[in-house]
């Protein structure tokens, strides 16, 4: 339990933000929920616990403690109108066919379902300070390591994509400080970073928390389906 709880610290560059951006944008009113990308599903556990009911897929195959189904977003194994809600975390910036992908969300989510998106903003690169570059590799190079094909998404392109839906909250985080520290996080330092990551997790958290959500280089979206 110990070693669980101090690997969690590296992680406030952008995991744990994301993570209580997610929470924040979750209808909790939806049971019946849909994980696309599910990674180590943090998520899952929590939503498991609060008696929802989360079928969870992802595209590659490894070690997790809890079901899911290895299965492509563009071709997603489900009826019409199944889920209630859907979690597309950080994931659709990774899919080749991104427009095959949301003809699929839309397709398996109900009417007045809602689809809860994580992403890169249009503000997103890497490193976000360009101080940093003599210790990080570069933006291409970060992107071929987590797959992404693509940079990341405006509010607009997120529009364009579900067109069917409209917008209902939108969440911007890791700001000018926090993105510091994922440029810290994924820099060249290996052990120094994690030590001065875990030493300043608390004043990280404390300005994600007290930060202005209308600016980021990370976007939280809540879309309703409408039709």
């Amino acid at each position: 339990m110990y070693k669980k709880i101090i690997n969690l610290f590296p992680m406030f560059g952008v995991y744990l933000q994301r993570y209580f951006t997610t929470l924040d944008l979750i209808d909790k009113e939806k049971i019946f929920i849909l994980d696309i990308g599910c990674g180590e599903g943090g998520i899952i556990k929590f939503l498991t616990r609060c008696g929802k009911k989360v079928i969870a897929i992802d595209i590659k195959k490894s070690r997790r403690d809890f079901p899911y189904i290895i299965t492509d977003a563009e071709k997603l194994p489900f009826k019409d109108k199944t889920f209630d809600q859907i979690l597309c975390l950080d994931t659709i910036e990774h899919i080749p066919n991104d427009v095959l992908a949301a003809k699929e969300i839309t397709r398996t989510l109900k009417v007045n379902g809602s689809l809860i998106i994580t992403v890169p903003s249009k503000f997103w690169r890497f490193p976000f300070h360009s101080f940093m570059k003599i210790i990080t590799p570069s933006e291409k190079s970060v992107m071929e390591l987590f797959g992404h094909v693509r940079r990341g998404y405006s509010l607009f392109e997120i529009k364009k994509l579900f067109k069917k839906f409209r917008i209902e909250q939108t969440r911007y985080y890791v700001n000018k400080i926090s993105a510091l520290f994922f440029d810290l996080e994924y820099s060249n330092l290996f052990i120094i970073k994690n030590i001065i990551l875990r030493l300043l997790a608390l004043p990280l958290f404390l300005n994600f928390k007290l930060s202005t959500k209308n600016w980021g280089t990370f976007i939280g979206v809540r879309l309703i389906k409408i039709g």
